[in-house]
């Protein structure tokens, strides 16, 4: 059948009434009406951008969903873009980027907010209300009421820990004698005394 317009080939605004994704990671889609309860298409193909998998939160019956733009093929649709107003979405000033993940019940917060402003470049990681952000000019600042590193129960102790062991090291080299076979100890054990104490502790602030 020769197509009349674009309404017989695509579909914006179809209604994805439930997804489901098979042992290979392929995600399909049931669209339709989620308000008249009515099933348009079964099995629609979830494509998105390589690098990145994510599907909606299931439809509220009767009320709303997420809504889909199909290609319609015939034997089966091909979802190639999806938007859900439900719930509150993430704020983007222009040039930003955001992805965010707002669970079963569309509200978050997880997301991962990309900034820059011309100057400064910064990755901001929200996850309810602990957030770490990142910025270009090497500084990292976390909010959190515990962090937990390798082990250890927050940054403070594990800086602590690292001065020391660093303490304990150049302690040895300042006591050390150099002989006639180690030119280079001398030097080190400059270098060493020229060190400012606590040197991991003063780079770690928690807030």
């Amino acid at each position: 059948m020769p197509v009349q317009q674009l309404d017989d080939i695509f579909n914006a605004g179809a209604d994805v009434l439930g997804t489901v994704q098979d042992a290979n990671g392929t995600i399909l889609a049931q669209t339709g009406d989620v308000v008249a309860e009515t099933v348009a298409g079964d099995g629609g193909e979830w494509w998105q951008q390589e690098g990145f998998v994510s599907r909606p939160a299931d439809a509220d019956s009767g009320s709303a969903a997420c809504q889909a733009v199909t290609l319609n093929r015939g034997t089966f649709d091909v979802v190639i873009a999806t938007r859900d107003l439900r719930g509150t979405r993430p704020q983007v000033a222009p040039g930003e980027t955001c992805v965010y993940a707002r669970g079963p019940h569309y509200q978050g917060p997880t997301k991962l907010l990309l900034q820059d402003d011309g100057t400064t470049q910064t990755a901001t990681l929200t996850v309810g209300s602990t957030q770490i952000v990142v910025k270009s000019d090497g500084s990292v600042t976390i909010s959190a009421s515990a962090v937990n590193l390798a082990g250890a129960t927050d940054f403070a102790a594990m800086a602590g820990k690292t001065d020391s062991n660093f303490d304990t090291i150049a302690a040895a080299f300042a006591a050390a004698t150099p002989g006639p076979m180690e030119p280079g100890l001398a030097a080190l054990k400059a270098a060493l005394s020229s060190t400012p104490p606590s040197v991991a502790a003063s780079q770690v602030k928690i807030g």
